[in-house]
């Protein structure tokens, strides 16, 4: 613990913004003694004593992600664990494979030695004990979590909420950064390829929305997506339809087509301008090329736009999504048409919100990095109809590898949507040039032209510098035309228990010092240009056991503004409030049947309280049954949730009803309807939402559809090819199993499939792949007459492999000498006649040998 005289000294130093870089120094200098733990003679460091693990009887194999320090490595790897829906069970003694450790952290691990492993890392070497690497029937050779955790600066932590085991690292290497998290293909020379046709469509999308006031007339607008490929590149067409039976009102919001290589990118039509530090507005059309030298960019694996920034860096920095709104504004951050918001802020009276970290399309955090919307509730009332924005994201440059590089380089039109294709005119363009100067620098340099966003002649200037042996990151860009803008961010933390950001943009400009004093109790401080200075402090606990759990987190700034969050549950009950200057919101929910495994239902009363800092104020008071049925889609959603109350505000009152179901899969129907509002009057929304996946035969998917913007589709269908004719007949059967493929040398349960009726289906970012049919997963008395493929995979198109199984038979035999004696040891081959395939087996001590899976047909009998 840190002494508090100097504590007080970080907190005066944070007075006003002139000092922050003061106190970001002062900072540096107080910890950097901490955060260097290592000699600079890389000495042995012997573990500590740990008792060996042993394989856990009753723990099961479970699917999780990898990070490492913050950023997905693996999408998904097995496990051996137990965890109860809230934390992991002895998470000490999990197990976790020890290939998958080594490759991630980069670790470089020697022959064992007197029973010691010699593992290297740029900052340390240590002995690891050999018997603490223990086998396991699947996961092969795995490590506990206790003996990894054993390793210099090495912790792991289980995220229940991502699913996902967190390892914070600091001694890895950072020069692999840009290594892509999907291994690359092998042995594809000679492969038969396989590949989707010229041109195809993967997936639509239609959303038609109906929603009106009692006082007003109702509006039909809607939203029609579509995704395919092209030859080698992808598409991406989305039309915006405001009034859905008025065919002149619809308006072409984006076409793209999308060409993704590891080393190279080509971009034609909508897209986001790299010199444009937000989320694209849609009015920029032209063709962008981007060419990597030395290393590749991340994998993405969920829906998102086609951002160059992305492109041009090999490890991804943290999004921020911000904006402005009224306030005592409610603003809920959602995914897609999901209702659940990931994060919600009452809005004070700076009129700023900003979600900070959002991750989008990364790894494990793929399946939250769908399409965002900002939802906006006028005075926090949660009944009316919200604003929707689409999610603004200000983006900062990353690192590459030392001696690596990157050029963009850009040119186009601007685009004001008049009509369905709109108008087009002043021209627009640049380059970028990014390269890693040394480990720890990356730079860039480049020059734009545009004039609508006030630069005729504008310059830009990255920086992203990682020093060795300190926990610190800094990140920043600047361009320059009519005025200067400036976004960046600083991260050090020179331990888990303190954290210390500096981030800047057009908004404003912000300083955050975290200081967790207990496993419980977390200490903050905030400067910021919107609000001044503030202090504060977060508490959380819980009993999973009593069913109990406490969170509570307050600050107070430099004019006695005070925010404070808090949540308690208990058992069936739950209980929260929210409360800044501008408004005041709590909530009771019991929960009716807390013992069921899903779905469920409660009933809330809430209380809201706003107001806006004119002479007006407004409140509401409501008591709402809710109800999520069991069963749930294919996404984890509950196929039925309902809501049932009234409502009681400052001019009215009215019910309150709510539906969203799936009546079908890919088919999502909503409604809702507000009996009483702030303005006395009733509202009421409809919305229908149909989604299709058309590669490989029409069927409904409950996934967004804008995931097919990275990745693409193999659908492999084995099929029981009883005339060994190499297509499939009326009455043969098709044949689903997982074990029946490997991909890059790696089972299928890795890469997530989805398994139908008809077939097994993975989602992949383009490149090439090696399919492997494994014989593991042979249907009794049948073999797959292919071993392997060449499949080549574009984001937006489905490669649909048909995989004939053929009827396979044994022949056995004896081998003797001239004196009737069995010879053990010799080898038996049967080779093809037809197709030269050939088949062996070793005879054993009593001369006898096995040749299995023989297809149909003749074969020459060899013994040696």
């Amino acid at each position: 613990m840190y002494p508090e005289s100097i504590l007080v000294k970080v907190f005066k130093l944070c007075a006003n913004l002139n000092q922050l870089m003061f106190l970001v120094g002062y900072l540096v200098c107080l910890f950097s003694g901490k955060a260097i733990a290592v000699e600079e003679d890389k000495k042995i460091v012997q573990s500590p004593s740990v008792a060996p693990a042993t394989i856990p009887q009753n723990n099961a194999i479970l699917p999780v992600g990898l990070n490492i320090n913050g950023k997905s490595v693996l999408p998904s790897m097995n496990v051996r664990g137990k965890e109860d829906g809230e934390k992991a069970i002895e998470f000490e003694r999990w197990l976790v494979p020890w290939e998958e450790i080594k490759s991630a952290l980069n670790l470089k691990v020697g022959e064992p030695i007197n029973e010691q492993i010699e593992i290297k890392s740029t900052l340390f070497k240590f002995n690891l004990d050999a018997n603490k690497l223990v086998k396991d029937p699947v996961l092969g050779t795995a490590i506990a979590i206790q003996d990894l955790n054993t390793i210099p600066g090495i912790t792991a932590k289980f995220d229940i909420n991502k699913y996902a085991i967190d390892i914070t690292a600091p001694a890895i290497d950072r020069a692999e950064r840009g290594e892509n998290i999907v291994d690359r293909p092998i042995d594809l020379d000679g492969l038969p390829v396989m590949r989707s046709g010229n041109l195809s469509m993967a997936a639509l999308q239609q959303r038609i929305t109906t929603s009106g006031q009692s006082d007003q007339s109702s509006t039909n607008q809607g939203e029609f997506k579509a995704i395919g490929s092209i030859f080698d590149a992808s598409w991406f067409l989305t039309i915006q339809q405001p009034k859905i039976d008025g065919l002149q009102t619809w308006k072409l919001d984006e076409l793209t087509i999308l060409r993704q290589r590891p080393q190279s990118d080509i971009a034609i039509g909508s897209q986001t301008p790299f010199w444009s530090r937000g989320s694209s507005s849609g009015n920029y059309w032209g063709v962008t090329g981007i060419f990597r030298n030395g290393f590749t960019p991340p994998v993405e694996l969920s829906g998102s736009d086609f951002l160059v920034t992305d492109r041009l860096q090999s490890s991804r920095v943290g999004r921020v999504i911000s904006g402005r709104a009224q306030p005592g504004s409610l603003v809920q951050l959602v995914r897609g048409f999901e209702t659940t918001p990931i994060r919600e802020i009452l809005i004070d009276s700076s009129g700023i919100y900003r979600f900070e970290n959002v991750i989008v399309g990364n790894g494990q955090d793929s399946s939250f990095g769908q399409d965002y919307r900002v939802l906006i509730y006028p005075n926090g009332q949660l009944t009316a109809n919200p604003f929707v924005q689409e999610a603004k994201f200000i983006t900062t440059p990353g690192q590459i590898p030392v001696g690596s590089s990157a050029l963009v380089v850009s040119a186009g039109l601007n685009r004001t949507p008049t009509d369905f294709f709109g108008t087009f005119s002043d021209p627009k363009g640049g380059a970028l040039y990014r390269w890693g100067a040394n480990e720890s620098l990356t730079l860039g340099v480049g020059v734009v032209s545009d004039p609508q966003a006030g630069a005729n002649i504008g310059a830009i200037g990255e920086l992203f510098w990682q020093p060795d042996r300190l926990p610190l990151q800094v990140s920043a860009a600047v361009s320059t035309g009519d005025r200067l803008d400036l976004v960046g961010k600083l991260n050090y933390t020179p331990s888990q228990d303190f954290f210390l950001s500096a981030n800047t943009d057009r908004f404003s400009t912000r300083a955050d010092a975290n200081w967790r004093l207990t496993p419980n109790f977390t200490t903050f401080s905030n400067i910021d240009t919107s609000r001044g200075v503030s202090i504060g402090g977060q508490y959380y606990t819980s009993d999973s056991i009593a069913a109990t759990s406490t969170s509570l987190r307050g600050d107070i700034d430099d004019r006695l503004r005070m925010r404070l969050a808090a949540t308690q549950r208990f058992q069936n009950w739950q209980l929260g409030l929210q409360l800044n200057e501008s408004a005041i919101t709590s909530q009771v929910s019991y929960q009716l049947n807390p013992k069921a495994t899903s779905g469920g239902s409660e009933i809330t009363a809430s209380y809201q309280a706003n107001n806006s800092g004119t002479n007006s104020s407004s409140t509401l008071t409501s008591l709402v049954w809710r109800y999520r049925s069991p069963g749930v889609n294919a996404n984890g959603q509950s196929i039925w949730q309902s809501e049932l109350g009234y409502g009681f505000s400052s001019t009215s009152s009215g019910a309150i009803v709510g539906i969203d179901f799936y009546p079908l899969p890919g088919f999502q129907v909503r409604g809702s309807y507000r009996g009483g509002s702030e303005t006395g009057g009733s509202s009421y929304a409809i919305e229908f939402n149909a989604s299709l996946l058309t590669g490989g035969g029409i069927r409904g998917t409950d996934n967004s559809i804008d995931e097919f913007r990275n990745l693409g589709r193999i659908s492999m269908s084995g099929f029981l090819d009883k005339n060994n004719n190499g297509k499939r007949d009326a009455g043969e059967e098709v044949y689903v199993d997982p074990l029946l493929y490997r991909i890059n040398n790696k089972p299928l349960n890795d890469l997530r499939p989805e398994v139908a009726d008809n077939g097994v289906i993975v989602k992949l970012p383009p490149n090439s792949y090696r399919l492997d049919i494994d014989p593991a997963g042979y249907p009794i008395n049948y073999r797959s007459s292919i071993d392997a493929i060449r499949v080549d995979v574009i984001a937006g198109s489905n490669v649909a492999i048909d995989i004939p199984l053929v009827p396979a038979y044994i022949y056995t035999g004896v081998v003797a000498d001239k004196q009737g004696k069995a010879v053990a040891g010799a080898t038996v081959a049967a080779t093809s006649i037809k197709t030269k395939t050939k088949i062996t087996s070793v005879t054993n001590d009593a001369g006898v040998y096995y040749l299995e899976g023989l297809e149909q047909g003749e074969y020459q009998l060899t013994i040696s």
